[in-house]
């Protein structure tokens, strides 16, 4: 007969494992993160976020990425655009 009770501990000592990894996984590209940020004085950020598969994927597997790299690049076009807007009126 199967022992469940050890499977159910070992598989919860394996979630703590993986749980302890992400975490660490998570401090080193924050680190990285401040790390390339100040080095460029501020010219490239690297963002870190979660990522969830759609339940039903698209035929072309790029499409999953392009709306959100469409957003982002509209973001980063705006947000490089309000600086000069603002030394320009200073003018």
């Amino acid at each position: 007969m199967a022992d469940y009770k050890e499977a159910l501990q070992v598989g919860f000592a394996a979630a703590k494992k993986a749980e302890i990894a992400r975490i660490e996984v998570l401090g080193v590209l924050e680190q990285l993160k401040a790390d390339i940020l100040a080095a460029s004085d501020g010219k490239l950020l690297v963002e870190v976020g979660e990522f969830e598969e759609p339940k039903n994927p698209p035929a072309n597997p790029t499409d999953i990425f392009m709306p959100s790299l469409t957003s982002m690049t509209s973001a980063y076009v705006k947000a490089m655009r309000e600086p000069q807007s603002r030394s320009e009126k200073s003018k």
